[in-house]
């Protein structure tokens, strides 16, 4: 008898589906393995969005993990890079969220709205674990938007690539520059020994040198430009190994 007892107290979360034994979590005869996923039933029963457990079971994210310090959400410069666009009223982020993993995530995080006011749209990318919000800047914070994702199991993963994605983005267009200039030199260079390749003329041959010269201007501007980067890294690897 003891035995079927101990079996019968041995039950799952009915939010992320963890084991749950003894649990001091119940509500509305659902038993839960932590606060945290007790917390979430709630909010979302509270907002007549129980409907997310029924397109799945167990179909949220166990809440007994530790939460992060949110506060650098708070800086302007770092919001300005993390957003796709901003102005006065309205932001749009994207936000890359692992947990995303069946129907019932797509629909809850589609629902946004319903947990909060200032939440305007939010679609999801099944395929690729996106969700594309767009809120209101003077009704929730972009800290109070994550802290929200973090409340109902949908963690968001801000990396330090986000934050310099705009550096990067200058490093590339000074890349293509430097390709533009090398093409551009080595499609002029190329024209003008033509006639050199094919066999000149009486003419042409008056001013071969003056064409010598010429690509040899046009060799310049790739060799001090679009070669830079290779010297400068040539360079810092010669000082390296003095140095040691």
């Amino acid at each position: 008898m003891s035995t079927k007892g101990e079996l019968q107290l041995k039950t799952s979360c009915y939010h992320c589906g963890d084991p749950v034994e003894d649990s001091a979590y119940i509500l509305e005869d659902h038993r839960f393995c932590c606060l945290g996923c007790q917390t979430v039933y709630q909010i979302l029963n509270d907002n007549n969005m129980a409907s997310y457990y029924k397109y799945n079971s167990h179909p949220g994210k166990s809440q007994k993990a530790q939460k992060e310090d949110l506060s650098y959400l708070d800086e302007p410069n770092i919001i300005a890079k993390l957003v796709d666009y901003q102005d006065d009223e309205l932001a749009i982020i994207t936000f890359y969220v692992p947990a995303i993993h069946c129907s019932s995530c797509i629909w809850l995080l589609e629902h946004l709205y319903k947990l909060h006011p200032g939440v305007k749209t939010s679609q999801v990318d099944f395929m690729k674990k996106q969700a594309s919000i767009t809120f209101k800047k003077n009704e929730i914070s972009l800290r109070e938007l994550v802290e929200l994702l973090h409340k109902i199991g949908y963690d968001p993963k801000i990396t330090l690539q986000d934050v310099v994605k705009e550096g990067k983005k200058i490093n590339q267009s000074k890349l293509i520059a430097k390709i533009t200039v090398a093409g551009f030199c080595f499609g002029n260079s190329m024209m003008i020994s033509f006639p050199e390749y094919f066999g000149m003329a009486e003419f042409e041959r008056q001013y071969s040198n003056f064409f010598g010269y010429m690509n040899l201007a046009f060799g310049l501007p790739v060799l001090l430009y679009s070669a830079s980067d290779y010297f400068k890294s040539a360079w810092l690897s010669l000082n390296r190994k003095g140095s040691t």
